[in-house]
This record gives C-alpha cells, sequence and structure tokens, in this order.
C-alpha cells in the first residue's frame, strides 16, 4: 500500500486524475480509491490545501462514512481558526483518531518565501466554502453516523472535534454537554476524560457559573498519587485553582495551591501528554514552548498571581525568580509582550512591578479571565449605568454608546451567557406576529439591527423563515390576519391551504388535520450568546466600558429619591442613571431608602422547558428549514442541519419561580421535568412523528420574565428617580430587545422617545400588580400564550378581583358579567336571571368571526339598589345601548384616575402642562391634554376647578401611575408649590347618562338640574340623601347628555389652545405649517355580514384608492330597444394608508364601527385628500368598503318617550 501511494501521480494540471476534477466527470473506483489516500497523505504533510482539494469530491461516495466528514473537519479547523488567530501567534491542538494531532499556527515573525502565509490559508478557507457553521453541519453530521458505532474511540474523536468547534463558536452549554458524554464514553479515567475536562473548564469559566465550575473541577486526594493516571489530579488541581481565581477565591486557592504544587520542580515527565491538553483548553500557547517548561511556567505563573493577590509579596518573588531561571533566548526575541503585576509588599509597603515577557497560555488566560473582568480601569463617574449583560443590557448599552453617553455595563457573570440568553434557542419572530403597531416597529427596528451586526461580527445568522399551523377556525383567521399584515411589507408570505402541498414541502410533519399554514419568511434563528458579545464588543469602540464578573450591590438615592450612585463589586461610580436590564432579576438591587428596601416591578418569571436533541433522522431538514409554531397545541420545533429544538407552552406544563429562603430576588432554578413536559411531547410526536425516531434528548428547563398584560416594562420607574427599567419581555426578548433598547436610549437621552409607548411604560402598573401572589398565579397564563395573538377583548382567568368598585356585590348580584382592566374589575354586560354561585368574571376573548357571546340577550328589568339609585340591569347590549341614547342608564366608572391638585402655583403649573386653557372661572370644567416636547400626547384628562388654586383631574385608568410622575417630573422642574395627591381610591364614580339623566338627577339632589342652572362643562359639589361632599361634574366621557358623580367612599350609602404657552406648543406649530401628515378618523364599514364575516378587532389595514368613473354596461331594458349605460366608480391604485387602532359594532348605525389613523408623508391630509378616496379595510383577508367620518354623524332618537331630540355633543 506504501508503495501505491508513493508511487501515484501528483495531481496536477497535467494528470487525468486532475482533468476528471476539473471537467467533473465520473471517477472509477480506483481513481476514488487514489484520491483519497492523497488526500490523507497531503493532509498528514500538512498540505492542507491539497489535501481538501483531494477529499471535497469524494463526499458523494462516502456521505455515510464517518472518517471522510472527521477528516474534512480537521483541515477546516485549522484552516478556519489559523485565518482567525493568525494575529497572535497561537497553537492549536485538537485531537481525532484517538491521537493528538500539533497544528502549529504561525508566530507573530515574518514569513519565509518558503512558508505559506496567513493570507494564503485564509484565502483557501474562503475558496473552499468553510465557515464557522458550515464545521458546526458537518460535526452534527459526524455524530449522527458516529452514534450507533462500535469503534469508541472513533466516537471520543467525532465528540472531541464537535466540542472544539462549539467552543470556537461560543455555544459552551452544547460544548459542555459534549464534554459529558466524552466522558460518559470513557471506561477508565485517561486522556479523553482529561479532554473533556479541560472543555468542560473552559466553558464554565466563561459562562460564568463558577459554584458549578468548581463542583465539577473539586479534587479528592486519596483517590490516586501525582504521576498516577497520566497526573490527572494535577491537571483537576489547576483547573479548580484557575476557577477559584476566577471567583476571586483567592484564600481558598493558596491553600490547594500549597498542598500540590510546592515541590513542582518534581513533577514526572510523563506529564507531557497533558500539557497539550492544557494547549488545547485556552488555544494560546506559543509554538516555540517546550511540553516541561510550558507546565512549569504555568504552574508558577498560577502561584505568582495568587500570591500578589493575597499580598504575599515573599512568596511571589520566591516564584517570580524561578520563571527568570527558565527564561529561554526565544522568550526573549518574542518578548513584545508584557505582564505587569502590582504585588503590594506588607513589611514596607512599597510597589514592585515586576515585569514577564511573554508569559505562558495559563498567565494569559488568568489575565483575561480575571485582570480582564476585575482589574479593569476603574471609573468614578458614568453618564449611565447598565445593569444586566443579557440582549436587553447590551442593546440599551450600545444605543447609549453611539449616542455619545459614558456607559458602563454590569454583568454578574459573562456576556449573553447568564439568565434567559444564554438558554434561549436563538428564534427571532418577524414583526408579522404582531398586530400592535408599536411593537411591530421593535420587532422590524431589533431585525435590522440584528441582520447588521450579523454582516459586521459574522456570527450565526439564518434567515430561515417561519411557519404557523392552524388546525382550527380561530387560529385560521389570526394567520389571515397576519397573512394581511404581513404582505404589505413582503410579497414572499405565503399562505397554504392545501395538506398535500405541506407534506410535499415539510415531509417530516404530519399535516393531514391543519387548515392553513402561514409561511413568515423574515423570521431568523441566531447565535444569542454572540450576538450579545457583538453589541458589547461595538458598544466598548464606541466608548462604553463592560465589566463581566462584576455585579451591581446597591443603588444609592439622595435627596427626592434621586439616584446619585450605585455600589459594584468594583466600587462605588457615581451617576444619576441606573438601568436595570438584568432580566428575572430587575428590580432586586438593594435600594435602603425605598419602604422594601428593593424597586418593585409588575414582572415575575417562571419556567419554559424545551428538548435539545441531534439532527432529525431525515434528509429532508437543514439550517434554512423553518420553524414550525402548531398554534392550536401551542408546540414549536425548530430542526436544523445538526440539531432540533423542540418547545412546549401548555399551562399547566408552566411553574412561577419559587424564592430560595427569605431572601428577596434569590430564585430557586428548578429542575427539568418530564412528567410536567408529557403533553407538549405527545402533541410534537404527533405533528412531527419522526421525532420518536431520536434516541435521546436533553430536556432544559430556562427562566424567564413575564408581565401581568403580556406587554414589555419600559421606562422611568415612579420610586426612583433616574431609575429606568427594561424588562418583562415574555418570552419574545431576542425579538424585541433590539428595538426598546433603541427606544429606552432615546428616552434617556432626548427626554421622550419617537413611538407612542404608554401601553409599555412601567408606570402602567400599580404597587398592587408587583405582588408576588398576585403575579405567581398569573403568569404561567401569560406564558403558556407566548405564540398566541390577544386582542382587546381578551380577559386573562387567573389573578382577578384585584381591585374592585365599592359597589362590585350590588353589580354582581344585578347579573353584571366583569373584564378587567389594569386589575380593575368592571362590568361588561349583564346576564338574564343570574345564579348566586356563578363565575362573574369573563374570559377568553369574543368570537373572530360572527358575533360574541353578549350580543344576542334580550329583555330588561329594572334593578333598585336604594330609595335613591337606580341601576337598568340590561339584558342587551343593543338594549343598554338604547337606555343611554334613549332613557337613562347608570355606568360604574370609578376605575378612572383621579387626582386633587392644590398650592399656590397650581395654575401657572397646569396652563403650562396642558394644551387647553385651564384658567377657567370656579366651578368649570375643561377637556384638555398634556403633550409631550414633540408634541404628541401624554394623556388626555378633565380638569374641573374647585378653587382658585385647587383642580380636580380625571385620567384614564392606565395612566394611574404615569400621570403623577409626569406631573411630578415638570414641578420639579419648574420648581412650582403644588402638591399632587392620588385620590383615585377615594371616591366611587357613577355616570348618569342619557337624554332622562337631568329628571334623575333632580330626583336624587332635589335640586334643579336645567341647562341655566347646572349647563354642560361645570362641576358642582352636591349632596344626595345625608351624603355630602358629592362632586358633581356635567361631562359624561361619552358624548351624551348627563353626569358623573364622584362619592367619597366613607360617604357611600351603597377656546383656541394657542393663545398660551403649554408644552408641545412648538411642536404642535410647526405641524401646523407643514400640514398634517396624519389623522384620526371614524370608518363605518359596509357590506359587511355580522353573522359569517370576521369582526375588527383592531390593528387592521386601511387601504385608499381613486374612484374613477367608467361607463359599464348595467342592463338593457327602459322603453323599446333604448340601451342604458349606468356610471360605475371603481378603485385604482390601491395604497396602504392608515391602520385601525379599536373596533366596535354601532347599535344605532347598524355597522362595524372603527376608530383608525390615516395618513400621508408626501403632502399631508386635508379634508379634499379624505372625501376624494375610496377606502377599504382589510379584516382578516378579507376588504371591505369603508365611510370615513371625521366626526360622529348625529343621529335623531327613535323613542316616542322624549319627543324634544337633542344633538350629542361632540
Amino acid at each position: 500500500m506504501k508503495n501505491l501511494i508513493d508511487k501515484m501521480p501528483t495531481l496536477s494540471a497535467t494528470s487525468s486524475l486532475a482533468r476528471c476534477l476539473e471537467k467533473r466527470q465520473e471517477l472509477t473506483v480506483d481513481q476514488v480509491f487514489l484520491l483519497y489516500r492523497k488526500g490523507v497523505t497531503e493532509q498528514r504533510k500538512g498540505n492542507f490545501s491539497l489535501a481538501l482539494h483531494c477529499l471535497q469530491p469524494l463526499i458523494p461516495f462516502f456521505c455515510n462514512t464517518p472518517l471522510i466528514w472527521l477528516r474534512i473537519i480537521e483541515i477546516g479547523i485549522r484552516l478556519l481558526y489559523y485565518r482567525d488567530n493568525v494575529n497572535e501567534g497561537r497553537v492549536i491542538d485538537i485531537y481525532g483518531s484517538g491521537r493528538t494531532r500539533r497544528v502549529v499556527l504561525a508566530p507573530k515573525r515574518s514569513y519565509s518565501s518558503g512558508s505559506p502565509s496567513p493570507a494564503f490559508y485564509a484565502q483557501i478557507a474562503d475558496q473552499a466554502g468553510i465557515t464557522e457553521d458550515y464545521l458546526e453541519s458537518i460535526s452534527g453530521v459526524l455524530l449522527s453516523l458516529t452514534r450507533k458505532t462500535v469503534d469508541r474511540k472513533l466516537r471520543i474523536a467525532s465528540l472531541s472535534l464537535a466540542a472544539y468547534v462549539a467552543l470556537k463558536m461560543g455555544r459552551y452549554h452544547y460544548a459542555a454537554d459534549l464534554a459529558h458524554k466524552m466522558i460518559d464514553e470513557e471506561e477508565s479515567v485517561g486522556d479523553c476524560s482529561m479532554t473533556a475536562s479541560m472543555y468542560l473548564m473552559e466553558c464554565m469559566v466563561s459562562t460564568g457559573p463558577f459554584d458549578i465550575a468548581l463542583k465539577v473541577m473539586s479534587v479528592d486526594g486519596n483517590e490516586r498519587q501525582i504521576g498516577e493516571c497520566g497526573s490527572y489530579p494535577i491537571w483537576a488541581v489547576i483547573n479548580r485553582c484557575i476557577v477559584l481565581c476566577a471567583n476571586r477565591k483567592y484564600g481558598e486557592a493558596e491553600a490547594l495551591y500549597k498542598v500540590r504544587f510546592d515541590n513542582f520542580q518534581n513533577v514526572e515527565q510523563g506529564s507531557l501528554l497533558f500539557f497539550f491538553f492544557l494547549m488545547t483548553a485556552f488555544q494560546e500557547i506559543k509554538a516555540s514552548t517546550t511540553s516541561n517548561e510550558l507546565y512549569r511556567r504555568s504552574v508558577l505563573a498560577l502561584g505568582v498571581f495568587i500570591y500578589s493577590k493575597l499580598n504575599r509579596s515573599p512568596d511571589a518573588f520566591r516564584l517570580i525568580n524561578e520563571l527568570r531561571k527558565i527564561q529561554d533566548d526565544e522568550d526573549e526575541q518574542a518578548g513584545d509582550e508584557y505582564y505587569l503585576l502590582r504585588i503590594k509588599n506588607e513589611s514596607s509597603q512599597h510597589i514592585f512591578i515586576i515585569v514577564f515577557h511573554d508569559m505562558c497560555s495559563v498567565a494569559r488566560h488568568i489575565h483575561r479571565l480575571v485582570f480582564s473582568r476585575h482589574c479593569a480601569s476603574k471609573p468614578t463617574s458614568a453618564d449611565v449605568v447598565v445593569c444586566g449583560g443579557g440582549i436587553a443590557g447590551t442593546s440599551v448599552a450600545y444605543h447609549l454608546a453611539r449616542r455619545g453617553k459614558r456607559v458602563c455595563l454590569f454583568e454578574k457573570d459573562s456576556i449573553g451567557c447568564g439568565g434567559a440568553t444564554g438558554v434561549s434557542g436563538g428564534l427571532v419572530s418577524a414583526p408579522i406576529f404582531w398586530q400592535d403597531a408599536s411593537i411591530q416597529h421593535l420587532a422590524r427596528r431589533s431585525l435590522n439591527l440584528y441582520t447588521q451586526l450579523a454582516k459586521d461580527g459574522q456570527f450565526k445568522f439564518t434567515n430561515c423563515g417561519r411557519v404557523y399551523l392552524a388546525t382550527s377556525r380561530p387560529n385560521e383567521i389570526l394567520l389571515r390576519r397576519m397573512y394581511s399584515r404581513g404582505i404589505v411589507h413582503n410579497n414572499n408570505v405565503e399562505l397554504i391551504d392545501c395538506p398535500s402541498e405541506m407534506l410535499a414541502r415539510w415531509p417530516f410533519l404530519q399535516t393531514e388535520d391543519i387548515q392553513l399554514a402561514l409561511f413568515s419568511p423574515d423570521d431568523v434563528a441566531l447565535d444569542p450568546v454572540a450576538l450579545c458579545q457583538e453589541l458589547a464588543r461595538q458598544a466598548q469602540q464606541a466608548g462604553a466600558l463592560v465589566f463581566e464578573n462584576c455585579a451591581v450591590n446597591e443603588v444609592l438615592l439622595g435627596d427626592e429619591r434621586q439616584i446619585y450612585a450605585v455600589n459594584t463589586s468594583n466600587g462605588l461610580l457615581e451617576t444619576s442613571v441606573f438601568v436595570d436590564a438584568s432580566g428575572i432579576w430587575t428590580g432586586r438591587v438593594l435600594i435602603k431608602s425605598l419602604p422594601f428596601r428593593h424597586l418593585q416591578t409588575a414582572a415575575y418569571p417562571c419556567t419554559y422547558t424545551y428538548i435539545h436533541s441531534t439532527k432529525l433522522p431525515t434528509g429532508a431538514v437543514s439550517d434554512i428549514t423553518p420553524i414550525f409554531n402548531d398554534l392550536d397545541n401551542k408546540v414549536m420545533i425548530r430542526a436544523s442541519g445538526f440539531k432540533t429544538l423542540c418547545v412546549g407552552f401548555p399551562e399547566d406544563g408552566i411553574r412561577p419561580v419559587a424564592r430560595q429562603g427569605t431572601s428577596y430576588g434569590v430564585w430557586h432554578h428548578p429542575e427539568p421535568d418530564w412528567d410536567l413536559f408529557g403533553s407538549s411531547l405527545e402533541r410534537l410526536l404527533h405533528r412531527c412523528p419522526i421525532l420518536g425516531d431520536i434516541e435521546h434528548g436533553d430536556l432544559i428547563c430556562g427562566m424567564e420574565s413575564y408581565t401581568p398584560d403580556m406587554s414589555p416594562t419600559i421606562g422611568e420607574s415612579s420610586q426612583a428617580r433616574g431609575y429606568y427599567v427594561l424588562n418583562g419581555l415574555n418570552g419574545q426578548g431576542l425579538s424585541l430587545a433590539g428595538g426598546l433598547g433603541e427606544t429606552l436610549a432615546e428616552w434617556i437621552c432626548e427626554g421622550v422617545p419617537q413611538i407612542n409607548v404608554a401601553h409599555l411604560d412601567v408606570a402602567r402598573f400599580l404597587g398592587a400588580h408587583a405582588n408576588s401572589q398576585y403575579l405567581m398565579e398569573r403568569v404561567p397564563e401569560i406564558a403558556a400564550l407566548t405564540y398566541s395573538n390577544i386582542y382587546h377583548s381578551h380577559q386573562c382567568h387567573t389573578a382577578r378581583n384585584l381591585r374592585m368598585s365599592p359597589i362590585y356585590h350590588q353589580l354582581r348580584d344585578a347579573g353584571a358579567v366583569f373584564g378587567e382592566i389594569m386589575g380593575y374589575e368592571r362590568p361588561l354586560w349583564f346576564e338574564k336571571n343570574p345564579k348566586p354561585n356563578r363565575n362573574a368574571l369573563f374570559y377568553g376573548q369574543d368570537s373572530l368571526v360572527g358575533k360574541p357571546v353578549w350580543f344576542d340577550w334580550s329583555d330588561y328589568t329594572l334593578f333598585i339598589i336604594s330609595t335613591s339609585f337606580l341601576i337598568f340591569n340590561i339584558f342587551s347590549v343593543a338594549s343598554e345601548y338604547e337606555a343611554c341614547r334613549e332613557r337613562v342608564a347608570l355606568i360604574d366608572m370609578s376605575s378612572f384616575t383621579k387626582f386633587d391638585i392644590t398650592g399656590s402655583d397650581t395654575v401657572d403649573f397646569l396652563q403650562y402642562l396642558c394644551s387647553a386653557n385651564i384658567d377657567r372661572p370656579i366651578g368649570t370644567t375643561v377637556y384638555t391634554g398634556m403633550q409631550h416636547e414633540r408634541g404628541g400626547y401624554v394623556t388626555d384628562c378633565t380638569l374641573s376647578r374647585l378653587s382658585d388654586t385647587s383642580f380636580f383631574m380625571i385620567a384614564p385608568t392606565i395612566q394611574q401611575e404615569r400621570c403623577v410622575l409626569w406631573m411630578k417630573y415638570w414641578a420639579k422642574k419648574m420648581n412650582v408649590n403644588v402638591h399632587i395627591q392620588d385620590v383615585t381610591g377615594m371616591y366611587t364614580a357613577l355616570n348618569i347618562v342619557g337624554p332622562s339623566s337631568r329628571y334623575l338627577m333632580s330626583d336624587i339632589t332635589g335640586t334643579s338640574m336645567s341647562t341655566q342652572d347646572f349647563p354642560a362643562f361645570r362641576c358642582q359639589e352636591i349632596s344626595i340623601g345625608m351624603a355630602t361632599g358629592i362632586r358633581a361634574i356635567s361631562v359624561t366621557h361619552c358624548g351624551e347628555l348627563g353626569w358623573v358623580i364622584y362619592i367619597p367612599n366613607e360617604k357611600f350609602f351603597y377656546g383656541s389652545i394657542f393663545q398660551k404657552n403649554f408644552i408641545g406648543k412648538e411642536a404642535l406649530e410647526k405641524q401646523v405649517e407643514r400640514g398634517v401628515s396624519r389623522r384620526v378618523v371614524q370608518l363605518l364599514v359596509d357590506n359587511h355580514n355580522k353573522e359569517a364575516d370576521p369582526w375588527p378587532q383592531g390593528g387592521e389595514l386601511v387601504f385608499r384608492s381613486l374612484a374613477i368613473a367608467l361607463c359599464k354596461l348595467q342592463h338593457a331594458v327602459l322603453s323599446g330597444n333604448c340601451v342604458v349605460l349606468r356610471p360605475k366608480e371603481i378603485p385604482w391604485n390601491d395604497k396602504h394608508v392608515g391602520s385601525t387602532t379599536s373596533a366596535a359594532y354601532g347599535f344605532a348605525l347598524g355597522c362595524q364601527v372603527c376608530t383608525a389613523y390615516v395618513e400621508n408623508q408626501e403632502f399631508g391630509i386635508s379634508v379634499d385628500f379624505l372625501n376624494r378616496g375610496y377606502y377599504e379595510v382589510d379584516i382578516a383577508g378579507k376588504r371591505f368598503p369603508v365611510r370615513v367620518n371625521l366626526h360622529s354623524p348625529s343621529l335623531p332618537m327613535i323613542s316616542s318617550e322624549h319627543p324634544l331630540h337633542y344633538r350629542p355633543t361632540q
């Protein structure tokens, strides 16, 4: 055989074999054999270009043979990582076929004419398509081929190569899994276990769980003596010492070091093999360093570092002298690198600077892990301090640094490796998934950011797309609504309604019961750890400082709860802005001056579980195979060319995380539970039966933070000034964090974000929402909805009755069915003949097709609360509507936010905050808006003047915390004497509405309520019975005649806005000058069948086209043979111009009524523009013509009880 190889002709341009390859002709069996042997020979000689040229064409012949893949991976590692590390002068050692292959990378020196340059190998790798993704894919193929082989050495070699590639890609969890399997393969402690031990140590030190690393690297000195079994205990001790140093446990490291290494000079020469293992683990050894010198230097460097940290100068100098003795000439020539070590002499208090020339890999690794993370330059102040090195924290730091802020980012572990990001599957949902316009914007910004970062950082980024599967009618409508949103931005969005076509495209799925599938092409699978590290790297390039393995221990507050500093593991750092983006630990930092000694946040962690296994045993999957979401079964599958992820979201399989002991924020990470995952596994096997052919899979349990309303929290907390929060991403962290980070950075730098974030603002929640019992009941339900779209009618079934009106029980007895808003229970409609023990809480959401459940109740009765109050118990929403419009009705509005604003500067303060003129006579009520600097709304409200210096303010329920934070911010900035008191819980608010409300109010008060005595937009204090101090305001918030009366709970008995200066005036004036480009309108939907058509829910797209009159033959009958041509308008130049924001059925109008915005960025919105267009709204893929109104139409009453019609307030 040797003679045959030696006699084989060289592959040149003239050889017949080369001509066959160039012309892509078929090869004979002999040629295939010769080509393989030639490739192996050239690989051994180090001619990697020629070896790769020989072996790659043989893949079709040996695709099921592990050795061909193994050799290609070895060559690829050499070429790829040579290219990446040529400037470092490194040595890479890989292990294949049961032996060590030493791959020497050129050190920092000039290259002789006979030696290949780094650029040469880089060119080979690029031409051959050798990338990290390619190596990862073929390593997965190699693992699948060797899984059942009887050759244990081949299995070990495959695991070792795959683990090495995973380490290089930063996939530490996966590498650790492979290292554990390597140990399982080894029958006794030997070479394989040594390599696996090094891999595990590298994984654990890099990802930061030092306590776990110490357990893995624990050493029992009684097991074996030094030198036995390849001196394994020595290397275990070195590993443990390194981990202890990285964890800053220098005392323990010293004790272990003294026991094992005081006599290091007597180490047996048999340790030679393990020196190469050390080089493999750290990948930074000089090519010229001999193994024995390496070992001695490693131990000495470790000792110097430990003793210097403990201020043990004599011991450190003793080891330094030993290091000097073993310095050789080659080290001096390559001495461009230095380590500066400051040792404080305990006796003389002098600082000694010791210079080491080109120290060994262990010293470099310690320098990287410890010096760079713990001993970096310590700043004394920063503009912004960011806590958390996950995707949220690195995104915020990146955007702040790019805006010129001095940013310090602190991560208690390693960037991207802790919390939810570290165990994330790396799946990014496209904007098509969300119906909310703001969330769509954030998702689009995130996706654009990651795409650009992937080009700059070259981390794994696969545009694989996603397929949503629906087996029920509601989810089919949901997919059609998603398609309507997606097709506007990407023509490649597909709807597939043929199960046979689905099976042909994805043969490993069971598709018989699928009614509709939607393909979203913009979804992405990426490496989340590498993404975070790239964000951190670019933030550092922009000037940010990043500190790993450094925790934020305390936030310090000064006057008026303003942040002035944070206390970290590196010491005190002055700052006025702190961003808490620490995921499940958000709000857990100590703040001694707060009542609970920490910030209260309305977010809580719960578990999610998924299976990580090898590639599906089919050739139909690859890296670009889409993600599959089965909406009805609540499972998700990500099948790629080297792995498979299977996730389930059943509510009964999700658990809130229990706190460990009494320590707040110390979470107990539960172990994965196969029993809880059982129902999801059954659904996964039903949808993808081939999963059952995979022999094993690892069940992984992660933790994610969820909010009660399924929306993220972002913004400044009302509990501490300068304390910003970004958390509660509800399982969609990767999809939204990029855009949220940009929005929060904009918020911090400019004061106001560009987009409307009222429904995301952390200030929308109250202290009651941060109650741990409430959150523990609610978050599993929210987690189960991770990949479900919910609409405005959706009501949760958990953690209800958090906040209730004083008349809640009377309303319940009357048949009220309640829905919640921000935890407050309010009647939605009334049932007929309610049962005493019924469930009065509505949960779920209205049907997307046809009439909702509340539509068809009929009849009504009269319910009497007391001798003075009447409530109509209406059993049809149409009847309720008719009562409000034709007679009188009473509505509980106690949930609305209420403030008393007093002080000598109150008028000037409110005049500046509000766009309307509020300096009106006492007893006047003004409806106004509060704008921010950009001219957008902070809130709308009514202000009733009670005295010269006091006002009563009513605002929406969701604004209770946000309003007071905004007003207090401006009160401090303006330095005015104003006192703002939240009195929401002090009053019961009842809205008496309808044309007969005037008569009812006269009856219960005994006073005249005529237009002259109590005109519209007035506020008076009245008495009802023996109750006094009741505030009555003649504004109903719904346009009809009526009053809202605010009853103190302890007494409840069962013009032009531009005539003054205000916030946002300049922005509004500029908008008037350039023309309004966006306007809110009312849409009346025509040709809609309420029985069978999908109902609008908000978020539907609005289209406008020009109407062109054309003559079209309609019919040919009038008199004689006369033909009549009738003009008909047809749409032309169809264009998307806006979206609906909310929708409801209008009983008086007899059609669906939508509120929408229409925009035109080219030349603005005018009345003429609106009138000339032909408009349609797309509801779940079906177009309906709509009429556009700038104001609600005024319709006469139809009731004969009150012939004097009135005109509703517009």
